[in-house]
């Protein structure tokens, strides 16, 4: 047969992570209910829950709240089945902060999660996940974003977390080439986010189960897929949450196939909203507005009457609402209240106080910070610059009443500083110890400015700094230069960041972000002069994003040992396992398998979680004949990751490639059925049935592969090996 060996040893994993539950904290709050189901073995009836979160979707932009838009007729069908809560309020306008309280029902001051990546979800904090399982149920998830993976311990509870974001990116011939340089957080589309879901909800649908899936796409860059490019091309953000509308139905259409769509409870919300530059504030994360704030809450309790609840809730109030519906007893306190009298009954008590804020402004720029009490109707945000408004006759919040009713905002600001002193925690200090290899990243894409040093957050009143209010443009201007970039507009880009660059010169970012355009639009040289300017500048080295970028660039030029040389010098004075990833990367593009190997395994000694790297070395130990190491290293990858389809394709192909064709066959097929448009795999499949004497079953995924990939070169190449073979 042909040799395969170039299509078979490439990779393209997707990750998923188990978590590794400590039994001490999970016996503290294991539940009678699943030590029944465990001694019993008795069916099961209690309701699954569901919750799906539309990262940075604003309320007002869902048909539900909007009678002028019809593009989401999934969310549209559950809120006629369920509860639409009118006015929900996100706790902090940033994606991993506002999940965190969407799981634990606390607010960030207790929590102490409060920006993305400079924080983790602690062992300390128990989550839904946790809950739920102690009391018995499986529980899963699917992320579509870096800010949720499992390194912010979001993943607690979560027994399946897929968390597949990174993954390399392969030329058109299936070669794994290295890694892009990103501009914004690594993701993938909702629909990616549902297939990594499928296999694990069949193999628990008898079960009660607990699951979540969380779609980025409405998240900058807004680029829709076909045909929602087209139908929303002048409003891509309509599109994103169009798309993501789809793959929620998906899900619903999954549940009713499987008979359990009756038996779940849904929960469709968000973690926050987006500027779309009202109040000069293009994206998120540096004002509380309502633009940013006021997020959808539709929840789907089977048999319960549909209605509208126009009191202001939170997402803090989702825990102990889903446990009180289920009977089940908080083990922990929350800062939540339960809306299921307003589910049940329509009615229930007044809205108690609301809070928000945003400290990312200083935590990322050295501004002011917010903080921000709901007291229906009004709204105070406190900063340097404090805000009063009236949300019933202002909810676009254009009439700021602070110094017309100094009086009110006066009393609001004493009781939000009452309320947080009840309700904060001890100090909090953001960790000294963050993840350098985040922290570099989180800089190159410009959520936190170079030179802005961890400090510990106080829990009190501050109007220390400037405005974060008088900075929202040039936030929004950075977000449209990359946004300009990602999309392919790199002159457009240009124009921005030169912009940029005149206000702020020594501002590594902007200028790395300048390289980058330069690179793209073709000016080479000056691209490269200005990045050797960086470098040489003791207080402006590139970001490691950049770095990277160089990296590849110089590697399509030919240029393999100066992308290894500008790599390895930042790995000596940072060493990272993405670093030491990428390096073996290239030195595989080289030949060097033993260099490789010793970078392959100090990538796992810093991330033993980089399951990429696992695979990697185990394809390295087969290209140095060392097959029974590489296939104890294949089979305990498949055991950590057994719903990734590239695991089973990767070490089926290796057992193909040593003619041990019926050992193949399992895998491939494993592979093929969780991936079903899986060309390589598919091609694969075909050769080694037709190896093991299955012609007609060869055959007949020859047919599917014509159908799937007509003029894929594999399909070609295989369709002329086993002609030539019959």
């Amino acid at each position: 047969m042909l040799d395969y060996a170039g299509r078979w040893d490439e990779l393209d994993i997707k990750e998923n992570t188990t978590v590794d539950m400590n039994i001490r904290r999970l016996l503290a709050v294991l539940g009678s209910a699943a030590l029944l189901m465990l001694l019993g073995g008795c069916k099961d009836d209690r309701m699954n829950v569901l919750i799906v979160t539309f990262d940075t979707t604003r309320a007002d932009h869902i048909s539900v709240y909007n009678d002028e838009l019809d593009h989401t007729p999934t969310i549209e069908a559950l809120a006629a089945e369920g509860t639409v809560f009118e006015h929900a309020v996100a706790p902090v306008p940033i994606t991993l902060p506002s999940h965190t309280t969407l799981f634990t029902g606390k607010y960030p001051v207790q929590h102490g999660v409060r920006d993305n990546g400079l924080f983790r979800v602690t062992d300390e904090q128990t989550t839904l996940a946790e809950m739920l399982l102690a009391e018995g149920y499986a529980t899963g998830a699917a992320v579509g974003s870096f800010p949720v993976s499992a390194h912010s311990g979001i993943n607690q509870g979560f027994e399946y977390f897929n968390d597949d974001i990174v993954r390399p990116y392969q030329d058109y011939m299936g070669i794994r080439v290295i890694e892009k340089a990103g501009l914004f957080f690594d993701e993938r589309p909702a629909l990616e986010v549902n297939d990594s879901i499928w296999n694990w909800l069949d193999d628990h649908a008898d079960q009660p189960f607990f699951l979540w899936a969380h779609y980025f796409d409405p998240h900058q860059p807004q680029a829709p897929p076909h045909p929602y490019d087209q139908i929303y091309a002048d409003q891509p953000y309509l599109g994103e949450i169009a798309y993501a509308d789809e793959a929620l139905g998906e899900i619903i259409t999954r549940l009713k196939t499987l008979g359990v769509y009756d038996n779940t409870i849904i929960v469709i919300t968000s973690d926050h909203g987006e500027g779309l530059n009202e109040h000069r504030e293009l994206t998120h994360s540096m004002l509380n507005y309502e633009t940013t704030q006021h997020v959808p809450l539709v929840m789907r309790v089977p048999g319960q009457t549909p209605n509208r609840v126009a009191r202001t809730v939170g997402l803090v109030d989702v825990v102990p609402t889903l446990m009180d519906f289920l009977d089940i007893a908080l083990p922990v306190d929350v800062d939540g209240e339960s809306l299921w009298s307003w589910i049940s009954n329509g009615e229930g008590p007044e809205a108690p106080h609301y809070y928000a804020e945003t400290l990312s402004p200083r935590l990322s720029n050295n501004w002011g910070e917010l903080r921000t009490l709901y007291e229906t109707p009004y709204k105070y945000i406190h900063g340097p610059r404090p805000e009063l408004y009236d949300l019933a006759t202002d909810p676009n919040e254009l009439s700021d009443l602070s110094l017309d009713q100094p009086e009110l905002a006066e009393k609001m600001k004493a009781r939000l500083g009452e309320w947080i002193d009840n309700h904060a925690r001890s100090e909090v200090l953001m960790p000294e110890s963050a993840d350098p290899e985040v922290l570099n990243r989180l800089v190159a894409l410009g959520y936190v400015q170079p030179g802005v040093a961890p400090t510990a957050i106080e829990e009190r009143l501050s109007s220390d700094g400037e405005a974060p209010q008088d900075h929202a443009h040039t936030i929004s201007l950075l977000s449209k230069a990359k946004a300009q970039l990602a999309e392919g507009h790199a002159a457009a880009a240009l124009v921005i960041i030169d912009r940029l660059v005149a206000n702020d010169p020594q501002n590594s970012g902007y200028l790395s972000l300048k390289v980058n355009a330069l690179m793209a639009i073709g000016k080479h040289e000056e691209g490269l002069a200005l990045y050797d300017e960086m470098v040489a500048a003791p207080d402006m080295g590139p970001s490691r994003e950049t770095t990277a970028f160089m990296g590849v660039f110089l590697t399509r030029i030919g240029r393999v040992d100066d992308a290894i040389s500008e790599m390895a010098k930042y790995q000596s004075e940072l060493e990272t396992a993405e670093g030491q990833y990428h390096l073996a990367t290239l030195m595989q593009r080289k030949g060097d398998l033993e260099t490789e190997r010793m970078m392959l395994e100090r990538a796992l000694e810093l991330d033993q979680n980089l399951y990429r790297a696992s695979v990697d070395l185990a394809v390295n130990a087969a290209r140095r004949g060392q097959i029974d190491e590489a296939v104890a290293l294949f089979e305990e990858t498949i055991e950590a990751q057994p719903y990734v389809a590239k695991n089973h394709y990767n070490y089926g192909a290796f057992l193909a490639k040593q003619e041990r064709y019926e050992e193949a066959l399992p895998l491939l097929e494993r592979a093929v059925q969780l991936n079903d448009g899986y060309v390589e795999a598919m091609a694969a499949l075909a050769i080694a049935l037709n190896q093991t004497d299955r012609p007609l079953e060869s055959a007949q995924v020859i047919s599917e592969l014509r159908s799937v990939a007509p003029q894929h070169p594999l399909t070609l190449l295989t369709i002329r090996q086993i002609g030539g073979q019959q």
